[in-house]
C-alpha cells in the first residue's frame, strides 16, 4: 500500500483598443457594452496618464500606466505561462530549475507555476486578486496518492497595481512511480477556471 504525500503549499507595448463607432445606432449586448466600457476605461487612464507625464508627475504617470495594463492583462485568456520543475523557488522567476522531469525519492516535488489573465480588482487605493487551487497526484493505475481541494486560497490586496504573482506547489514523500500532478486554477472575480497538468517520475 502506497503512502500518502505530505504536501505544503507557499503562495507566493502598450496596447489599447477605441470603441468602434457605429454609423447606425443599434442595441448592444450585455458583452458588447462591457467591452466598450473596458475600452473607455482603459482609454482614460492612458490619457490621465498623458496628462501627468506633461506636468512632470512621472510617479502617478507610471501607477496610471501600470494600472491601465492589469485592466488590459486581466481580459487576456487565463492560463498557466509557465509550470516548471524546480530544485529551488525563491521568488517571481527567480528559480533554480530542475533538468527533465524525474526526481529521487528524498527530493519534494516542487513545482513552480505562473498564471496569467487572471482579473485584479480595485478596491478604493488597494488591487486585489483572489484564485484558488486544487490540486491531486494520480499514479500510472489511475489512483489518487494525494488530492485536496481549496489546497491554495489566495485573497490579497496590494497598495501597487504591479502586482508578479506566482504559486509554489511542494509535495514530499511520495513513493517511486509515474505520476501526473493535475491542478485547476479558480479565478474568483473573472468567475473562470483552467485546468491544466505535469507529468512526472519519482525513482
Amino acid at each position: 500500500m502506497k503512502s500518502k504525500a505530505i504536501f505544503s503549499s507557499v503562495i507566493f507595448f502598450f496596447v489599447f483598443f477605441l470603441p468602434m463607432r457605429l454609423s447606425t445606432p443599434s442595441a448592444k449586448t450585455p458583452a458588447q457594452k462591457e467591452e466598450t466600457q473596458y475600452h473607455q476605461q482603459v482609454e482614460g487612464l492612458v490619457t490621465e496618464a498623458m496628462n501627468q507625464l506633461k506636468k512632470g508627475n512621472l510617479e502617478k504617470a507610471v501607477e496610471l500606466l501600470q494600472e491601465a495594463m492589469i485592466i488590459i492583462q486581466g481580459n487576456q485568456e487565463f492560463k498557466v505561462r509557465e509550470i516548471v520543475l524546480c530544485s529551488e523557488i525563491n521568488g517571481f522567476r527567480d528559480y533554480v530549475k530542475k533538468t527533465g522531469n524525474v526526481i529521487k525519492t528524498e527530493e519534494p516535488l516542487l513545482l513552480y507555476i505562473e498564471p496569467v489573465g487572471f482579473r485584479v480588482l480595485r478596491k478604493n487605493a488597494e488591487f486585489f486578486i483572489w484564485l484558488s487551487e486544487d490540486a491531486s497526484i494520480i499514479d500510472e493505475n489511475g489512483e489518487a496518492v494525494f488530492e485536496r481541494t481549496n489546497w491554495v486560497n489566495f485573497n490579497k490586496g496590494f497598495p501597487n497595481p504591479s502586482i508578479p504573482f506566482f504559486i509554489t506547489n511542494r509535495v514530499t514523500d511520495i513513493p517511486p512511480g509515474n505520476y501526473t500532478f493535475r491542478f485547476t486554477l479558480k479565478d474568483h472575480y473573472k468567475k473562470t477556471f483552467l485546468t491544466d497538468s505535469f507529468e512526472f517520475i519519482v525513482e
